[in-house]
């Protein structure tokens, strides 16, 4: 089999790890695929006996892991359900859907949840051979940088199938690609309120997903959250912004608004916006000869689930 030829559908469950059968349709645009097709919990099958070595180890709860990462990008009209979005749902996320009234104002928004999670089945496919996970849920980390294609990887969890031949049928037919993140295309890139000379955002979901196989119970389920992420901008003088006044908590915490936009035409624009992101662990960082600081965020609600918002249109 050929590592080129590997790519993934997916589609979300209408019934817990149902696989609702998927076609061409259901392919990802992605830039890369990895992933355990045979993980679990192990236990050794010890047994007391006269001489020494090893012992068999068996799974007791067999699961598959698979990550994929995608091309962030929207999909191509305005309040229509970018690529992500089936992979959105599934990391714990609600999609809220504003359609177009043909003046360009729809929107999709994703904002996390707490309960209620939905599923995806994922066919794991290189060359002929398909596996299909069931009941997948995971977590996702959004990657902005001066210079590259920002992306967005997600790591999920579900059901292990053993894999089997098989034959898509159909083309699938990339209709929108991404554009870089650089002065052109990104904007309104803010921490705590300065709008300075931007390298990168970094958004880390940080589910915490957990493979249960119980007596008349298995699947995977969504326990915490405690979503992180990292931005790099370019050292402003104290005047300016004085971010260690932001980032010291020894005395007091503070918390401030992150938002960024990337993209320019209607249908193809992401947006995200995080009300309250406390900044910490400041380090300097040399990017072409000028000083950085790179600085850890955590994305704290206010109400809750509103840590933040995903926003295409």
């Amino acid at each position: 089999m050929l590592t080129r030829k590997t790519f993934a559908l997916v589609k979300i469950e209408a019934e817990y790890g149902v696989d609702p059968g998927l076609t061409v349709a259901d392919m990802l645009a992605l830039t890369d695929v990895s992933g355990t097709r045979y993980g679990g919990n192990t236990v050794d099958r010890t047994r007391m006996r006269p001489s020494l070595g090893g012992f068999a180890q068996i799974n007791t709860g067999p699961n598959a892991q698979v990550t994929l990462t995608m091309p962030l990008k929207g999909a191509g009209t305005p309040g229509q359900v970018p690529e992500c979005g089936a992979l959105l749902r599934a990391c714990g996320h609600s999609e809220t859907i504003t359609a177009d009234d043909g003046t360009g104002t729809g929107n999709v928004v994703y904002q996390p949840v707490s309960e209620d999670f939905e599923s995806v089945t994922v066919y794991w496919i290189t060359d002929n051979q398909v596996q299909r996970i069931t009941g997948a849920r995971g977590t996702a980390t959004l990657n902005l940088t001066a210079g590259s294609d920002p992306t967005i990887e997600v790591a999920l969890t579900g059901a292990y199938t053993r894999p089997e031949a098989f034959s898509l049928t159909g083309e699938y037919e990339e209709t929108l690609t991404e554009v870089p993140v650089n002065k052109q295309n990104t904007s309104d890139y803010s921490v705590h309120g300065y709008e300075g000379c931007g390298q990168s955002l970094t958004v880390t979901q940080n589910n915490t997903v957990t493979w249960r196989n119980l007596i008349n119970c298995v699947g995977a389920h969504i326990t915490d959250r405690q979503s992180t992420g990292q931005v790099n901008i370019e050292a402003p003088d104290l005047a300016t912004k004085d971010y260690f006044a932001e980032i010291e908590s020894h005395q007091a915490v503070r918390t401030g608004a992150i938002s960024l936009t990337h993209g320019t035409v209607a249908g193809n624009i992401f947006e995200f916006n995080a009300p309250a992101a406390q900044l910490s662990s400041l380090s300097d960082q040399d990017q072409d000869g000028y000083v950085h600081y790179q600085m850890d965020a955590r994305f704290l609600p206010v109400n809750g689930d509103d840590e933040y918002t995903l926003t295409f249109r």
